[in-house]
């Protein structure tokens, strides 16, 4: 049992419970898990690599001038957290450094030396919000192309693509590859990406509807003879007088969050039987049954960066697109607001904030309960090494005051966008 004393209400115990051991329990299976996890971070760090690599080019200036300004603004946030703390009762590769810093160096995963910031650690033991918060930011920071994936995307159609095969899939060259053998060759490289984003088309395809029909349904859209400014304060006025009345109300965010995918995807030239552009992309006018192929989003993965690509096990399509509207004069714009985000009263912290490292030292048992529905596919294994785990003293007040800050790309492109 343990004691703990404080005078604020918010990190006091107030209830406990004492777990029944009698159904059984395994450390033996416990320690299996967290091996098993650890070989499964691994894996996903050799995909995620290509991110950390276009983070460091975008810094050092090798990318375009908007990706130098991404990435700083990446280097700032990812400086908030730091790769553990003086304090921590259970450290083992820490470094005290801050991330953003750790990751323009090698890492311990890459060959880096003493000092080198451990990856494994950090996704394993870290806090999972802030590791997602850490991630975003990294693909914030990524593709270090001279123009933005969507510009690349105006200018390849799926016939480019096939015509310029040996671009994107380098064994094709010199090989007289067309029709059928061209689509094989994509779908070796880019298949699987392609039926990610197809899987997402949806979403984005929701949100501009929902933008249409809340214009229609409050007569929101702009006049015809209405300058920029009026509509602007007519908008402020509305949305402040539903504020008014509900002070939570979550439309405004939608709203100018939708606006912004909306206003940009119609101005960016996409042709194909959907219409002119990728708002019609999104939201055709008449038949949308192409989105149903993954063919048709093969020239979207190409257009991606490596690392864009990589990311997309984490990274929403959604991001991905707000992230492609930046200009340098956004992102100029943006910074005080970033900076105001992160001024010096946030303190710096540990990733490690709010976790009980000690389940990762030993002495952890995987109870038979948690064993059987691992086993039965009812959840993520990587939960199960928390059902052990009564009492979590360490508070994570700050830690949760930095996450809503930052976890959310889309809230974090809207500033900059």
């Amino acid at each position: 049992m343990g004691i703990k004393r404080t005078d604020k209400i918010e990190e006091a115990i107030t209830d406990m419970a004492v777990m029944n051991m009698k159904g059984g329990y395994s450390v033996p299976a416990y320690e299996k898990l967290i091996k098993e996890k650890e070989s499964d971070i691994d894996d996903f760090i050799g995909q995620f690599l290509p991110v950390l690599e276009e983070f460091r080019a975008n810094y050092s200036g090798k990318g375009s001038q908007e990706g130098k300004e991404r990435a700083y603004i990446a280097y700032q946030i990812l400086n908030k957290f730091t790769d553990g703390n003086e304090l921590d009762l259970y450290p083992k590769n820490d470094t005290l450094g801050k991330l953003g810093t750790l990751f323009l160096a090698k890492t311990k995963q890459e060959g880096g030396g003493k000092g080198s910031a451990d990856l494994n650690q950090i996704i394993l033991e870290g806090s999972a919000p802030a590791v997602l918060a850490v991630e975003q930011m990294l693909v914030l920071s990524s593709d270090a192309g001279k123009e933005t994936w969507l510009q690349r995307l105006s200018a390849l159609s799926g016939d480019e693509l096939s015509e310029n095969l040996a671009k994107y899939v380098p064994e094709a060259k010199d090989q007289d590859v067309a029709g059928s053998a061209a689509l094989t060759f994509l779908n070796q490289h880019f298949g699987d990406y392609a039926k990610i984003l197809a899987d997402q088309w949806s979403d984005i395809n929701e949100e501009m509807l929902w933008f249409e029909s809340y214009n229609n349904k409050h007569d929101l859209w702009p006049g015809t003879k209405e300058s920029g400014d009026d509509y602007s304060e007519r908008l402020d006025k509305y949305f402040k007088a539903l504020e008014k009345d509900d002070p939570f109300n979550p439309d405004r965010s939608r709203y100018d969050s939708a606006a912004t995918l909306y206003d940009n995807l119609y101005a960016i030239e996409y042709e194909g039987d959907w219409g002119e552009t990728l708002g019609d992309f999104f939201n055709p006018a008449g038949d949308d049954s192409y989105h149903l192929d993954r063919d048709t989003f093969l020239p979207m993965a190409a257009a991606l960066s490596k690392g864009q690509r990589c990311a997309l096990e984490f990274a929403s399509l959604r991001s991905l697109l707000l992230m492609g509207f930046a200009d340098k004069e956004g992102l100029e714009y943006a910074k005080p607001d970033i900076d105001s985000l992160f001024d010096d009263d946030v303190e710096q912290i540990s990733i490690y904030t709010g976790m009980h490292r000690g389940i990762f030292r030993g002495g952890v048992a995987l109870t038979n309960r948690a064993q059987m529905a691992q086993n039965q596919g009812l959840g993520n294994a990587y939960n199960y090494q928390f059902l052990c785990l009564i009492l979590q003293f360490e508070p994570a007040n700050h830690l949760i005051s930095i996450v809503r800050r930052t976890s959310n790309l889309a809230n974090v492109c809207q500033v900059v966008f």
